[in-house]
C-alpha cells in the first residue's frame, strides 16, 4: 500500500470577534469589514495582508483594498484572486 501525505484542507471563511470575514492561506490572509450603509463605494471593504513580500508579490496594480457591494460576490472574487496567485486550489 502506497503511503501518501495528507491533503491540505482548503481555507475557509471565518468571522472574527469584530465581525470581519477572514480567509487565511499559506502566504496571506484577506479580511473584509462591513462599511456604513451611507457609503456609496461599496458595502464591504476587503484588505490583504501578506506574510512576507518574497512569498507573495502584491503591488499597486492589484488594487487593494477593494470595495464590494455584495458579500458573496466579494468572497467569490477574492477566492478567484487567491486561485490565480496559487494560494488556493
Amino acid at each position: 500500500m502506497k503511503d501518501t501525505a495528507p491533503t491540505e484542507a482548503l481555507p475557509r471563511w471565518t468571522v472574527d470577534d469584530e465581525g470581519c470575514h477572514v480567509i487565511r492561506t499559506r502566504d496571506c490572509w484577506v479580511w473584509m469589514q462591513a462599511r456604513p450603509a451611507y457609503c456609496d463605494r461599496g458595502r464591504w471593504l476587503a484588505h490583504v495582508e501578506v506574510a512576507h513580500p518574497r512569498l507573495l508579490d502584491v503591488d499597486a496594480a492589484d488594487r487593494w483594498p477593494r470595495y464590494y457591494f455584495d458579500l458573496e460576490r466579494a468572497k467569490a472574487e477574492v477566492e478567484a484572486w487567491l486561485r490565480v496567485r496559487k494560494q488556493i486550489l
